[in-house]
């Protein structure tokens, strides 16, 4: 279990790092001049609005893809448990028919 578990959090952390290059590609994509003002300054409220901006675009972005990706891979999960629920003579392992006693 604990390499599964080591396994999870290092695709948690991939994936949380790709999110972040995602959401600055996207800060980046919408303030090409930058965030200096006219006088040459940057605002730490501006760029924080920014980066919560994009993050939302991000989200919304990547919610989008999932649902539209979801109905497919829900099909694929049904075939593949279809799969074994075939091998196992369409009995789960607390079926009556596998049951010794019943």
């Amino acid at each position: 279990m604990g390499f599964f578990k080591k396994l999870l959090g290092l695709g948690v952390a991939a994936g949380a790092a790709a999110a972040v290059v995602k959401v600055a590609e996207k800060v980046k994509e919408n303030n090409p001049a930058g965030f200096a003002g006219a006088d040459g300054k940057t605002d730490p409220k501006t760029v924080v609005n920014e980066v919560v901006r994009a993050a939302g675009e991000f989200y919304h972005e990547t919610a989008d893809a999932v649902k539209e990706k979801a109905p497919e891979v829900v099909e694929k999960v049904k075939g593949f448990a279809g799969g074994f629920a075939a091998a196992d003579g369409g009995a789960g392992e607390d079926s009556p028919a596998e049951d010794p006693e019943a």
